[in-house]
């Protein structure tokens, strides 16, 4: 199925250079048979990345394994799954050497094999949050020609313009220091951790290499740390009152509301990245052993899947409205369910969550959480979450947007039979559309086993689908099939 849809992928880039440009190459994709030279493909994804901003596109791409000359699908010569850096003899993966020296922009190496040929297509997202640069340096294409972006001033004054609406990031958060007192107040060992990069002996170049991540600016001589620096990165957030109420916050219960004994009231202390592994620690200690195993085919030892509360608390500090006040990220713990909240409605429709094409508030954050390894950016959080609920028989999680806020529930375990109808057709109208964004179709059977029911409950199911078709929540594939026991189903809105 992947390799189905990435051919997909691949068909929808060669109709686009053959409609718009006639089959040659577009500002916004360049393909190549087999050069895969790491500082062409790193100036390259610098260039296409800035002038998808330029231009008021979301991505462009970078595809191997085309003959560009009359784009002919020829395959690639070197093995696109398992690329090194070969350059430095480091023998790095090629992605993650590239990710530690391209700032600024997303991006994702898709190997896959189609009709016997290898292929790699190489997505890049605009500029996130500032120019997107390689080795320190910003390119930008031409046609089909890259060149620095320090050759085109006017080019580059109005890629700033369209970034700046970013400028809460940029704000100093504590101001007239030292470039000896970076190192003292953010956390310089975790980042070069995280983004596995070695620490440099000489405090210069750490200075320059949070200079260039928008950590710090120079203002004239005067030495500032921004809000971006000081919420990713602070040793202690008290050092940054301004940002204080920006921290989360995680409230245990001893029950299932509001009203509940409060048990334990922490507030995070550290910024969002050096502190994160600490908090989602917290969350899990706190966090009720089940009574029983509620699992199918093997052991459970906790409430909720690890990953699935990772990614949620991950959105919720990275999606949330950093300009709302009065409002902090906030992580509620009860008895039977876990409430995940964050300033700022969601950006997509909250009953499209698993469909719709993903919105980022805060580009320059994501950008910088992806390259360190806490998110990804491609949409695929909720997808994943959703999936490990579905692994755990768990009911379905709910999305919904509140006043100036949002809010995820993941919930403990039910049986099928303990679970009320409106609980069994959300969970059948999210099955249905996760399916549906695998490039799958659900079917009786896939709901059969997502609830943990045996063929003998298979009049069950197909009650509950005829009432949610009913609903309007689900649609048959396909209507005028007349096989009732291959019927496939997708969202109202597929």
């Amino acid at each position: 199925m992947d390799e189905e849809y990435h051919k997909k992928t691949l068909d929808f880039i060669l109709e686009t250079l053959k409609v718009q440009s006639n089959g040659n190459e577009l500002s916004f994709i360049e393909v190549k048979d087999s050069n895969i030279n790491p500082e062409v493909v790193g100036e390259t994804i610098s260039s296409i990345a800035n002038i998808c901003t330029y231009e008021d596109r979301d991505k462009g791409y970078l595809v191997y394994g085309i003959r560009d000359i009359d784009l002919e699908p020829v395959g690639v010569k070197f093995d696109p799954f398992n690329l090194k850096n070969n350059s430095d003899k480091s023998n790095q993966d090629l992605e993650i050497t590239l990710r530690q020296m391209i700032l600024g922009v997303d991006f994702q190496f898709i190997p896959f094999k189609f009709d016997g040929k290898d292929f790699l297509i190489i997505p890049i997202s605009k500029a996130l949050g500032r120019i997107a640069t390689y080795k320190s340096k910003a390119y930008i294409r031409i046609g089909k020609n890259t060149s620095e972006l320090s050759n085109y001033p006017d080019m580059e004054k109005k890629i700033w313009s369209k970034l700046d609406k970013l400028a809460f990031w940029r704000m100093p958060a504590k101001s007239n220091i030292r470039p000896e007192d970076v190192i003292k107040l953010l956390d310089f060992e975790t980042y070069y951790n995280l983004i596995q990069l070695p620490i440099p002996n000489d405090i210069e170049l750490i200075i320059e290499r949070f200079k260039q991540e928008n950590f710090i600016k120079n203002d004239g001589g005067n030495w500032f740390i921004t809000n971006l620096g000081s919420l990713l990165f602070a040793r202690d957030m008290k050092i940054f009152p301004t940002l204080q109420y920006k921290t989360p916050r995680v409230i245990t219960y001893d029950g299932d509301n509001k009203l509940a004994t409060v048990i334990k009231d922490q507030h995070g202390s550290r910024g969002y990245a050096s502190g994160f592994e600490t908090l989602i620690t917290w969350i899990d200690s706190q966090i009720p052993e089940p009574q029983k195993i509620t699992r199918t085919f093997r052991e459970q030892r906790k409430l909720y899947p690890a990953e699935a509360l990772r990614e949620l608390v991950a959105n919720a500090l990275i999606h949330q409205d950093c300009e709302e006040t009065g409002m902090r990220p906030l992580i509620e713990i009860y008895k039977d369910h876990i409430d995940i909240s964050n300033p700022g409605n969601c950006l997509v429709p909250t009953d499209r969550i698993l469909g719709a094409i993903p919105k980022a508030r805060n580009e320059i954050l994501v950008d910088i959480m992806k390259r360190l390894y806490i998110c990804e950016t491609r949409g695929s959080g909720i997808p994943r979450t959703v999936g490990d609920i579905e692994e755990w028989q768990l009911p379905a999680p709910t999305f919904v947007n509140q006043e100036n806020g949002f809010k995820a529930t993941l919930y403990a375990y039910k049986s099928f039979d303990n679970l009320n109808m409106e609980e069994k057709l959300h969970a059948c109208e999210q099955h249905v559309a996760f399916m549906y964004t695998k490039n799958s179709f659900a079917n009786n059977e896939t709901l059969r086993k997502r609830f943990g029911l045996g063929e003998k409950k298979a009049n069950v199911i197909s009650k509950l689908v005829r009432l949610a078709k009913d609903k309007n929540l689900i649609k048959d594939f396909d209507p005028s099939s007349s096989s009732k026991k291959y019927i496939k189903y997708i969202p109202i809105w597929g």
